[in-house]
Parts: C-alpha cells; structure tokens; sequence
C-alpha cells in the first residue's frame, strides 16, 4: 500500500489531471475487488511499463507540427495534401491518420520485434516510409524500417498512456533518413 501511495504522490498532477479513475470512494463504502483493481489497472497504465498489450490494435492519430510562418508549413499537412491544415490560428498545423501495431507471435516486442503500419505519410514520418517493426523499451517505442530491404533503425519515441484508449508519442531521436515527426496524440480505434 505504502508504494502505490507513493506512486500517486509522484504523479505530475498537472498532466494526469484529466485521468478519468471513476467516483471517489467514501468512508464507510465497501469496496470490491473489482471496483480497486480497476482503478489501481488505470494508474499503473500511466505511471508503470507499457507493455505491447497497451499499444496493439489501431489507433486514430493527429501529428502536430509548428510553423511561425503558415505560408512555409510543410506541403503533407495542407488540406489540398490530405492534411488538417492550420489548428486555428496558432502555430500548429496537423495531419491525422491510422496507427496500427500488430503481433506475429506473444513473444514481447523485446524478444521479438512487432509491427506498425501508417495509413499515409506525414503521419509518423515525412521520408515515406509508412510500415515497418518496433520494440518497446523502458516506455520508449523503438521503430525500424526497411527502406532497401535491409533494417534500419527509424526513431525512438518517449510513450505516455494518458488515459485508457489515449496515447502520446513524444520524438525522443531520429536516425539516418527517417524522419521523423514529433508530436502525435492517439486515440483508440473503434473496433
């Protein structure tokens, strides 16, 4: 008990505020099994290791990217190129699309690398490379790709679940000619 207190006293409450763990409990309430492992299941998503479970399946994304200048924001996030265009009238524009992770076997993506797939560019990267493996690693998403029929390593990306069926994808490094992009917001997809 003393460590999950410690876990929620360390979390960043400005960030997690929205973190939606249901209706408080009051004194005298009999709490079930269920009820408290749901709860303690949503914080450790956020605050604990994000395994390949968390991450399989489909996810809707929005990249975001600034401009100070929208007469030189990048052509893949024109609405004219598929993108969302400029966010209001701030310095972001966004592209949105279909992130998708898969397993080939249940082996961890550690052992044994899983896939991802882009539905268009510009959503996770601008050198057209739309597929490719991950690993995941410390809550760091480790991409690789095959632009010549030979791995490359892509990115690594910090991720955050920030509540259940919402991820953050935050470009920690990019390498060779991947190209990473570096803000994306996830939601998952409706099955």
């Amino acid at each position: 008990m003393r460590k999950i207190l410690l876990a929620i006293l360390a979390l960043n409450i400005s960030v997690y505020a929205d973190l939606d763990l249901g209706e408080d409990f009051e004194p005298g309430d009999l709490v079930t099994a269920e009820a408290f492992n749901s709860k303690f299941n949503k914080l450790n998503k956020v605050v604990g290791e994000i395994k390949d479970a968390h991450i399989l399946g489909a996810w809707n994304c929005t990249t975001y990217m600034v401009t100070l200048d929208p007469e030189f924001a990048d052509g893949g996030f024109m609405i004219e190129n598929g993108g969302n265009g400029q966010v209001g009238s701030g310095y972001f524009f966004s592209n949105s699309g279909t992130l998708t992770f898969t397993e080939i076997n249940t082996d961890t993506s550690l052992n044994s690398p899983k896939t991802w797939e882009a539905s268009k560019g510009d959503l996770i990267e601008d050198g057209g490379n739309l597929s490719g493996e991950y690993s995941l690693v410390l809550n760091k998403l480790h991409l690789f790709y095959k632009p010549f029929d030979e791995i490359r390593y892509g990115a690594i990306f910090n991720i955050e679940i920030l509540d259940d069926g919402l991820l953050a994808l935050d470009l920690d490094e990019g390498f060779d000619t991947f190209l990473p992009r570096s803000n994306l917001v996830c939601e998952r997809a409706a099955s």
